[in-house]
């Protein structure tokens, strides 16, 4: 605390103004002591003011402010209790409501600056919170009179705090109580004692404001919308696009690069239309639900029997119609999915009006191709709903919406971009560093790598061969072969081609796992324990991690630039030319370096014969540079090789 050099009184601040207070009848709370002033630092007298306030139980009201002229007194304002003055109620239609909280308190407090010491200011309580008749007008703390207070600016910090996180009212208060009698449980606490506890209300009414400063830029739905497409996902960089589906499509190809393979939609044809038209190669599948739900919505209108039959065998019927549809939409053979199609129709001959449907919407050619699994591959199938999307929806309507029903598109927005996205960007960086629990994806992939380590080392030679046909590990290009996993290999045993692109990553397998989930297998797993060849989808991921990593950098203002590779200086002919060596930590590494490289040359030898266009000077340079290669190859295998050769065994 800051000592006054000519005066005997203390200066306060913020942190230490409750020692200036008095306590007053109420436990707990503080009081001014009447016309004794209370010395602060004129740069923080409002918020010693709004601590006091707090501390006292109390809300301050300005009645009027005066600018000095310097002569004697700076600047100086006057306040008055907030229940101060009188209220006659009207109650005309509402005749049920509480009673004003004005109850003629002529409480009265003064702060001053003065010139001769503008550096501090005086805070003195100059009447008591008493009437005319000076009985008590009310008694400040009390637990009738902090009913009266509003919340304190922690409490209102903390709801705001909260509601932007994406709690609901109820949690809040909840929250915010457990909060509130935490503190009241540590005596040291005053400020939290003297003031009013959170209602329901209170913290939808801080939604109401706080909801215009988030959100809702007007209020037209369709106006604050705009107001969010035209400056703020411009200003945070979102692309944004507002047109026709067919238009959209067309701003994913050819703005967001984006190539459709395949795509599963419900049973539209004008979603099928634009597909087409912008993506004329991809796949289009219907909904497996969605075709059933029009089926057996369409079973129920057109298929009747006479009036001999009751209604629960009127469903029955229904349902074994339904049973044969859906063994034709699950046979995997086309001929044999045609032969079911004819044997319903005979089957349910009678049913004129249904089969006359079927026949057109869902029979013709390019329709049919569309549901029946017999034409749709096997790794595909996966896809054959899009009932994860419907999954998606319930997780936004329960987990982020909180089953309240959304009215205005400008919340739907501020909820996706500030609450959703920022889940499941931080969910697939946790997925991707393996942080936590597994995915159901990691989850495959522990048990096929589990799997893969089972394997005898002595065992994996004889189930792998290279491109070549031999049983070395060294990393070659090529398609490598991997024995099926069985306990006793016989001809019959199936083999498996695992492809190695020009990169040296385990690209893909010719298993049936493989197949169906693109990702890698067990053989897979199995040629990189035997060869350290990674497989592509885990450098993918990497990258993927990598490229999080940077955003978020770039998002916290860091540098994205990534420390430059070491290079090493290599002397040709007299000249230094710069060529982009990694530089590895320790010997072992260098060494399987270097012998890989050989291995790589190894294989190259055939292609090195076929340069052929080649000219003079520049073979003589690659022969001399190989025989520098060679020579200091020669050197290190003398000076450093121990491995007893036949020549160099003992006698």
């Amino acid at each position: 605390m800051d000592q006054q050099n000519n005066n005997d009184y203390e200066v306060y601040t913020v942190q230490n103004v409750r020692y200036a207070l008095a306590h007053s009848t109420v436990p707990g709370v503080l009081t001014l002591v009447l016309n004794e002033p209370v010395h602060v630092r004129a740069s923080e007298w409002k918020a010693c003011l709004v601590h006091i306030s707090e501390l006292c139980g109390t809300k301050w009201v300005t009645k009027n402010k005066t600018q000095g002229d310097g002569t004697r007194i700076n600047y100086s304002e006057s306040f008055i209790c907030h229940r101060a003055g009188s209220y006659t109620t009207r109650r005309v239609v509402r005749t049920g409501q509480k009673d004003t909280k004005k109850c003629g308190c002529l409480a009265r407090l003064k702060i001053t600056i003065w010139s001769n010491n503008p550096e501090e200011c005086e805070i003195k309580l100059l009447h008591g919170h008493n009437k005319n008749d000076e009985t008590i007008a009310h008694i400040p703390g009390d637990i009738k009179d902090k009913s009266k207070l509003s919340l304190s600016r922690a409490t209102v910090s903390s709801i705001q705090q909260q509601l932007k996180d994406g709690r609901n009212c109820r949690d809040i208060r909840i929250s915010v109580l457990r909060q509130f009698e935490s503190l009241n449980d540590n005596t040291s606490n005053e400020s939290n004692i003297a003031q009013r506890k959170v209602n329901y209300d209170d913290v939808y009414n801080i939604m109401n404001k706080l909801k215009h400063e988030l959100f809702q830029f007007h209020q037209n739905d369709m106006i604050s919308t705009k107001i969010w497409l035209d400056e703020h996902l411009l200003r945070d960089n979102y692309v944004i696009f507002n047109g026709p589906i067919r238009q959209w499509l067309y701003f994913l190809r050819d703005t967001c690069n984006m190539t459709i393979q395949q795509m599963t939609i419900n049973c539209s044809i004008p979603e099928v239309n634009a597909i087409q038209n912008v993506f004329p190669s991809a796949k289009i599948h219907y909904c497996t639900f969605h075709v059933v739900q029009a089926w057996n919505r369409k079973l129920k209108e057109k298929v009747t029997l006479d009036g001999s039959y009751s209604q629960q065998e009127l469903q029955e019927y229904h349902h074994t119609m339904m049973d044969e549809l859906k063994s034709i939409l699950r046979e995997d053979d086309v001929d044999t999915m045609y032969n079911l199609i004819e044997e319903f129709k005979i089957q349910f001959y009678d049913q004129h009006t249904f089969l006359d449907y079927f026949d057109r919407f869902w029979i013709a050619e390019g329709i049919i191709q569309r549901w029946a699994y017999a034409f749709i591959d096997r790794g595909n199938r996966a896809m054959m709903t899009n009932n994860f999307i419907e999954s998606w929806h319930g997780q936004l309507k329960v987990n982020y919406l909180k089953h309240v029903r959304n009215k205005r598109l400008d919340r739907l927005i501020f909820v996706l971009t500030h609450e959703v996205e920022f889940y499941f960007e931080n969910e697939e960086e946790r997925i991707l560093s393996n942080n936590g629990r597994m995915g159901p994806l990691e989850n495959q992939q522990s048990r096929r790598r589990f799997r893969a380590s089972l394997v005898p080392a002595r065992e994996i030679s004889t189930m792998i061969h290279n491109p070549e046909g031999e049983n070395s590990s060294s990393p070659m290009v090529g398609n490598w072969t991997v024995r099926a996993f069985t306990l006793r290999a016989t001809r019959s045993t199936p083999v498996y081609d695992v492809v190695v692109n020009n990169t040296l990553l385990i690209e893909s397998c010719t298993c049936q796992d493989f197949t169906d989930r693109c990702v890698p297998c067990k053989h897979i797993y199995l040629l990189k324990r035997f060869t350290n060849m990674q497989p592509s989808f885990e450098v993918e991921q990497n990258n993927a991690l990598d490229v999080i990593v940077q955003a978020t950098h770039v998002q916290h203002g860091e540098p994205n630039e990534l420390e430059s590779t070491p290079v090493i200086q290599i002397e040709q002919h007299g000249k230094s030319e710069n060529e982009d060596v990694d530089i590895l930590d320790d010997v072992q590494s260098n060494l399987q370096f270097i012998s890989q490289s050989y291995t790589a040359l190894h294989h190259d030898r055939n292609r090195v014969l076929n340069l052929s266009t080649i000219s003079q000077e520049e073979a003589h340079q690659y022969a001399q540079q190989v025989r520098e290669l060679v020579l200091l190859h020669q050197t290190m295998l003398q000076r450093y090789d121990r491995t007893r050769h036949d020549n160099t065994q003992r006698q």
